[in-house]
C-alpha cells in the first residue's frame, strides 16, 4: 500500500519562515515529518522524520511540535493541498 499523507499543518507564513508538519500512515504504522532548518544551497530544506506506532502518538507528537512554536498561526491544510 505504501505511505499515504493523512493530515498536514502549516504555520501560515511564506519563504524561510514557513514550517510544515505532515502525518503519514501505511494503514498500520504512523510517521510524522517536518521541514527543519534553513534552506541549503539548492533551496531545499531537510525533512525530519519520526516513526510512531499509533495515530494517537503521531497526533501527540505533531501537537507538541506546534506547541514549541506558539507564535505561529498553525492551521490544518485542506486535503486538496496535501495530495
Amino acid at each position: 500500500m505504501g505511505w499515504i499523507k493523512d493530515v498536514s499543518w502549516w504555520n501560515g507564513l511564506r519563504g524561510q519562515e514557513q514550517r510544515r508538519i505532515w502525518l503519514y500512515t501505511d494503514g498500520t504504522l504512523w510517521r510524522v515529518e517536518a521541514r527543519q532548518g534553513p534552506s541549503g544551497n539548492n533551496g531545499e530544506r531537510p525533512i525530519w522524520r519520526s516513526p510512531t506506532g499509533t495515530e494517537a502518538e503521531a497526533h501527540a507528537l505533531a501537537a507538541a511540535m506546534r506547541a514549541r512554536n506558539p507564535g505561529d498561526d498553525w492551521r490544518e491544510m485542506p486535503q486538496a493541498w496535501i495530495e
